[in-house]
């Protein structure tokens, strides 16, 4: 088995040229460093045997590829100009340092999210991939997704790394569950994964660029009435929140959206609960975030589900028997 490190590390130092011309508006170098990359971890992954490396380097590569078919389209289009500025042609370099510097993206306002890990666990100083920008930029700033999910290797792996930092571990979130979801597997409805540990939340943040299509906005009514379950007593006086930040594919989309989310509201108010919801274009990541310290981050958001084979398929109704997609899914609760 061949040490794929050092293949690692120069498909890192590609990707980081290509974010780098990607967010000043260099499209055209930047799709070709995304493919020379690649190739890189093309071979990488061939001689790379630890599964959990193998299970993060895929998602990286289909998120890198996703982006430079984007820029192709974008292009092909006339959307946006193979070059946008005047001296893009020598992105920054990598620092020398004995641990690459991640670029830093500008993140929207709304969103605070715990800092990304490190890439692989197998090298004593891995490199940290730099995010994907998520839009062409603007004449007045460079818009683009906060980080892109990476999910845990262990939950004891993230504490002990978080305890070693004994300077700011109070200020970290603790995982407190982690389970990968395999493509085809059950037993995985929402009250499964993550039920008992929104018990005492009150106000729910939601962000999820795809509660666009009827069963993605099915999904997130079943989040809804899991809520009502496990936080809500008609008894009670107290009001709970539910806040969507979601994204469109046009304005018939959203028109459509808003619809669907308005009658959600309606239904919402006769269990207290007050459900607002927003649009943005520049959202990526998928997360939940409850007032009693949990936040669940999950690579697919609610789309976990595999879609039903009929009408009167098993898994139609109750979730636990529904095959999945494959996915990860971290559960941090943050320390007081």
């Amino acid at each position: 088995m061949g040490d794929t490190s050092q293949l690692l590390r120069t498909s890192y130092t590609l990707i980081q040229q290509a974010t780098n011309n990607d967010r000043v508006g260099n499209y055209q170098e930047a799709i070709r460093l995304y493919l020379t990359a690649l190739e890189g971890f093309i071979s990488a992954l061939k001689i790379e045997k630890n599964e959990r490396v193998r299970a993060t380097l895929k998602a990286k590569m289909a998120e890198y590829m996703d982006r430079a078919e984007e820029l192709k389209e974008l292009l092909k289009k006339g959307k946006i100009s193979p070059t946008n500025c005047t001296d893009c042609n020598n992105p920054p370099m990598i620092p020398s340092q004995s641990r690459p510097t991640p670029v830093m993206i500008v993140q929207p306002k709304e969103l605070v999210l715990p800092c990304v890990p490190s890439f692989t666990p197998t090298c004593e100083e891995p490199p940290q991939l730099p995010s994907v920008p998520s839009a062409p930029p603007s004449s007045s700033m460079f818009p683009s997704a906060p980080p892109p999910y990476n999910p845990m290797h262990s939950v004891n792996e993230y504490n002990n790394n978080n305890n070693n930092n004994t300077n700011s571990n109070s200020s970290k979130p603790t995982l407190v569950f982690s389970k990968k979801v395999n493509h085809g597997s059950t037993g995985n409805s929402f009250e499964s994964l993550f039920g008992s540990h929104i018990i005492g939340g009150n106000h729910f943040y939601i962000e999820d660029p795809y509660i666009r299509a009827k069963h993605q906005i099915d999904n997130f009514i079943r989040f809804c009435e899991l809520v009502i379950k496990k936080c809500n007593s008609m008894n009670s006086k107290k009001k709970i929140k539910i806040d969507l930040l979601t994204s469109s594919d046009g304005t018939a989309q959203e028109e459509e959206q808003k619809k669907s989310f308005l009658q959600i509201k309606e239904d919402l108010l006769q269990y207290n609960i007050i459900f607002s919801f927003q649009f943005s274009s520049t959202i990526h990541d998928r997360s939940i975030s409850v007032d009693n310290g949990i936040t669940i981050k999950w690579g697919r958001g609610l789309d976990i589900y595999q879609k039903s084979v009929n009408t009167f398929s098993i898994g139609t109704h109750d979730l636990d028997f529904r095959p999945c997609l494959d996915f990860n899914i971290d559960v941090f609760k943050k320390n007081k």
